[in-house]
């Protein structure tokens, strides 16, 4: 089919740029007013307005790419499609090429189906390429289209494996299990990645990272598959095989007729054949299930049969059985050393090869006692023999089993008891009351001197007294501390108590409290209370009214108001009854019994002096006889009487009228002196 319009314009325009590198930037802003102008040739000079854009793969799926508005298919596809599909001439872009001089801008570069020919470029390439500068005849460098994915799902060990140009950074070599590794390539969304697969989350050196993967038509992963490019680069990754016995490893190959199964063995039980069967670098590291045995007259010795040079047969690993010696060994194989020998210690090494045979840490050629535990070589009367298996340690003919004191000569049961503090006649009994005092308070203790100690104790005791409950040794004396309660609650009773027949609660007859208010003089009579006679709860006062009540006793009511009463004897006795008390009736006259101011006024029952009243003098204020009136005065409260002076010049007549002169003379005239 022809080209399009543009592409007969713009091809001449790469070649020239493929061959003057320096030129590159300026012929790109040429280019791009150019392709605007010739964007207005494009719909009069090229073909139909809508253009095609599906062409078909091997495995039924579409993979369409662009160039400058053209349709390019993927490289190796049939050339099918609707019209202006663009169809690879010999030496042009996406052409099959052996060599660089086989495409007309002399690249010819490897993509996944094998190689093709690529074309120079300013900045963009059609889907699934890029535009990359890149090393051209000679040390020139240009600018080409590079495909993005030739390393997709290619065989790889690391993650460069995956990485050929700057473009495809972030490719990596993703771990695919047992069936090896395999190229991912970097993606965001699912449009990023070719036909055939998707952008999918994997797990790659500890993190989560997209990449594309190849997926079944229902979007399930697949496994990958060997590319015409990875085929003719004999391309190889590692595998595995694994089971419950082991991992082996292996590789897989890429070929043309595709990759390779895992070269890996199946990991099995290891067996005696001469191979590692578990894959764990050892050959044959096993011991063969079937057991075997050497047997004679002495026992049986049990062991396995051990693989011997890989034939499937070995030999028998069990000893042959003999007699016991005592040696720490078992001879005759019946699961004990030495058995049949003594073991002291119980440690199981038998006396006759062990050291130590009591284990007291003292190795028997040093041991006092070399079959009985005594680490310290105790030995009470310094004989051959220790403590520990000396028979008789005091050596008094007496055996230990049956002495007291195994370790005293002077005590044993031939021995008569002495005031010493012992048991002398081993009797289990020390002293046997040699000191006894007969006092419960005291403790009774012989000494070494043979003299009586008794010591006062705080022992419970019994003081013989019926009267206390709990008796104590006090100061070596048994004293009652809590006496028994005898009270009876009857006030009509004596209670005591009796050191032998206990509380006593005899009659009486005493004065009593029956528990009414209202009698008086209550007397015991038989045990009980008997009521003395009725309290009439008189109060001596009129102007009350008296009763009593068995609750509440005297109760003494105010009575008789406004009746007359007497507050007292005498002239101001009289009262008037007033809230129950006898008020006297204030203000009435009366004679105080006093010669000088004899008037006075009743207040409170009693009869006050008016004070101010005229009265007689007992001073003579004249002192010339020409004048011997009386001197008058006034009463004070207190009774007395005190004189009053008249002013001076006041005529004397009859006597200085009101009060006295204080002096008269010839003319009586009063005077001051």
């Amino acid at each position: 089919m022809p080209f399009l319009c543009i592409s007969a314009i713009v091809r001449p325009l790469r070649a020239r740029l493929s061959t003057h590198p320096a030129e590159v930037e300026y012929m790109r802003k040429m280019l791009l007013g150019f392709v605007c102008v010739l964007g207005l040739l494009l719909a009069a000079s090229c073909g139909d307005e809508s253009q095609g854009s599906s062409t078909g793969s091997e495995d039924g799926t579409a993979d369409e790419s662009t160039i400058d508005g053209l349709v390019i298919p993927e490289a190796g596809t049939p050339d099918v499609g609707p019209e202006e599909v663009y169809v690879p001439e010999p030496g042009k872009f996406g052409y099959p090429c052996d060599e660089n001089n086989d495409c007309d801008d002399e690249w010819c570069i490897a993509t996944a189906d094998g190689k093709v020919c690529t074309q120079t470029c300013i900045d963009e390439c059609p889907q699934g390429w890029a535009c990359e500068q890149v090393s051209a005849t000679g040390n020139d460098l240009i600018y080409a289209c590079v495909p993005n994915y030739a390393q997709l799902c290619n065989p790889c060990s690391t993650h460069e494996d995956c990485i050929e140009f700057s473009s495809q950074a972030g490719n990596l070599c993703i771990d695919h299990g047992p069936l090896g590794k395999f190229c991912g390539a970097k993606c965001t969304a699912s449009n990023d990645c070719p036909a055939g697969y998707d952008c999918l989350e994997v797990p790659i050196d500890g993190e989560i990272i997209k990449q594309c993967y190849p997926v079944e038509p229902n979007g399930a992963p697949r496994t990958c598959s060997c590319s015409k490019l990875a085929a003719n680069l004999g391309l190889s990754t590692s595998c595995y095989s694994t089971n419950d016995f082991g991992i082996c490893y292996g590789y897989r190959e890429c070929k043309p007729s595709g990759i390779t199964n895992c070269s890996a063995e199946i990991p099995g039980v290891e067996v005696c054949n001469g191979m590692d069967d578990n894959c764990d670098n050892q050959v044959d590291n096993i011991s063969l299930p079937e057991p075997c045995e050497v047997k004679n007259e002495h026992g049986i010795c049990v062991g396995v049969l051990h693989c011997t040079q890989g034939l499937g047969t070995g030999t028998c690993d069990a000893a042959t059985p003999a007699p016991e010696i005592c040696d720490g060994i078992d001879q005759n194989c019946n699961g004990f050393a030495d058995d049949g020998f003594t073991d002291t210690d119980k440690d199981l090494q038998m006396d006759c090869v062990d050291e130590d045979d009591d284990n007291d840490g003292v190795n028997d050629d040093q041991d006092n006692c070399p079959f009985d535990v005594n680490p310290g070589q105790e030995n009470n009367e310094g004989d051959d023999l220790g403590d520990a298996c000396d028979p008789d340690d005091d050596n008094d003919g007496h055996p230990d089993l049956e002495d007291c004191d195994p370790f005293d000569a002077n005590v044993n049961s031939g021995i008569q008891e002495i005031c010493d503090g012992l048991d002398n006649d081993c009797d289990n009994l020390v002293d046997e009351d040699l000191c006894d005092d007969a006092n419960m308070c005291t403790d009774d203790k012989c000494q070494t001197d043979g003299t009586c100690v008794h010591t006062p104790n705080t022992k419970l005791c019994d003081d013989q007294s019926v009267c206390t409950q709990t008796d104590v040794c006090k100061e070596s004396k048994c004293t009652g501390l809590s006496p028994i309660n005898c009270n009876d609650n009857n006030q009509c009773t004596d209670d005591s108590c009796d050191t032998v027949a206990g509380c006593q609660n005899p009659l009486n007859s005493a004065g009593c409290e029956d528990g009414n208010p209202c009698t008086l003089n209550d007397v015991c009579s038989g045990g009980q209370c008997k009521p003395g006679q009725f309290d009439k709860c008189n109060d001596n006062n009129p102007c009350t009214a008296d009763a009593c009540s068995p609750l509440t006793g005297c109760k003494n009511t105010p009575s008789n108001n406004g009746a007359p009463c007497s507050t007292g004897s005498g002239q101001c006795g009289q009262g008037i009854c007033t809230q129950g008390f006898c008020k006297s009736t204030d203000g009435t006259t009366c004679s105080t019994g006093n010669g000088t101011c004899p008037q006075g006024t009743c207040s409170g029952g009693s009869c006050f002096i008016n004070s101010g009243q005229i009265c007689e003098a007992k001073v003579d204020a004249c002192i010339i006889p020409f004048c011997s009136d009386k001197v008058y005065g006034e009463c004070t409260a207190n009774g007395k009487c005190v004189p009053k002076q008249n002013p001076n010049s006041t005529s004397c007549g009859s006597p200085c009228p009101g009060g006295f002169c204080t002096k008269c003379c010839g003319i009586e005239v009063c005077i001051k002196f």
